[in-house]
């Protein structure tokens, strides 16, 4: 007759399956912990007090996320000033704020992150005509929200003069150093005005302020 392992006593060899680990592994926890469960235990006796801080999660929150490198103003209406991009400092495409990321050591587990902000985006034009009219109204900006650099969350195209943005992602992740970024990029200029429109490309085009990015690691 085959030996039987008793219940309690944990080893790697001779398992048939996964079963017969998790059996001896919740037994030898149960005597760790007393034969505590939620049955035999009364309600609200473990409070913060008997937990330890930050036991299952932690956190980090990045604040003053804002339209970073060379920002211009332009004189607009009664003599006010706009700060923003202009295309004379942006070719296109997605720019990446790596300039205020979020950079933490996170354990292996899932990862909440999220990023708010406002954005002022430019839909009017300093010069009236109707060739410019028509341009500007096609006007639009868009955030993405990274881990490592890769793209986890997209915004639609975002057509309002000035709005909000938030960006949520939850996602696996691995124990080490990982960092959030923030992306943005705005309509293209069309090389078709550059003759007749040199004026928009002083103009500002587009800001974003008051960012706030959070991330939340759940642990495995």
């Amino acid at each position: 007759m085959s030996f039987k392992w008793t219940d309690a006593h944990i080893r790697d060899k001779n398992i048939i399956d996964s079963g017969e680990f998790d059996t001896g592994y919740n037994a030898l926890k149960g005597t760790i912990n007393g034969g505590f469960d939620r049955e035999n235990i009364e309600n609200e006796s473990v409070g913060s007090k008997q937990l330890r801080q930050d036991a299952f999660l932690s956190y980090a929150v990045k604040e003053g996320v804002r339209c970073q490198g060379t920002l211009e103003r332009e004189e607009a209406c009664f003599g006010n000033y706009i700060l923003g991009k202009t295309y004379n400092v942006y070719n296109g495409g997605f720019i990446t704020n790596s300039a205020q990321k979020l950079s933490k050591r996170f354990i292996e587990g899932m990862l909440h992150i999220e990023f708010n902000a406002w954005y002022y985006l430019n839909n009017q034009s300093a010069d009236n005509t109707a060739t410019a009219e028509k341009w500007v109204s096609g006007r639009w900006c868009m955030f993405t929200l990274n881990i490592d650099n890769v793209e986890v969350s997209r915004s639609e195209k975002l057509w309002n003069n000035v709005g909000t943005v938030r960006l949520i992602a939850d996602i696996p992740i691995t124990t080490g150093v990982h960092e959030v970024t923030v992306s943005w990029q705005a309509t293209g200029y069309l090389d078709d005005y550059g003759t007749t429109l040199p004026t928009m490309k002083n103009e500002p085009l587009f800001y974003y302020d008051g960012g706030t990015i959070l991330a939340i690691n759940r642990y495995r």
